[in-house]
């Protein structure tokens, strides 16, 4: 795929946690060039991003979004 990102456009990735997918990330980011818009922010209260962020993701659709517990049902901003 190709990704385009102008120069002006606030767009980025934030992911907030760590894990063994961390390095293949980082490496992925660098290939695909955009890993200055890509930002590993490690284990933090993920509460402020949740309130900053236009799309959540969760690596599994068995746990309550903690987005819900946060204010932030899924599905609204």
């Amino acid at each position: 795929g190709v990704v385009i990102l102008d120069s002006n456009d606030p767009t980025g990735l934030v992911i907030v946690g760590d894990g063994r997918e961390q390095r293949a990330l980082t490496k992925l980011a660098n290939e695909l060039d955009i890993a200055h818009v890509v930002f590993f922010e490690g284990r933090k209260d993920p509460a402020p991003y949740y309130a900053m962020a236009d799309l959540v993701l969760f690596p599994s659709k068995n746990k309550k979004p903690e987005t819900t517990i946060c204010g932030h049902p899924p599905g609204q901003r």
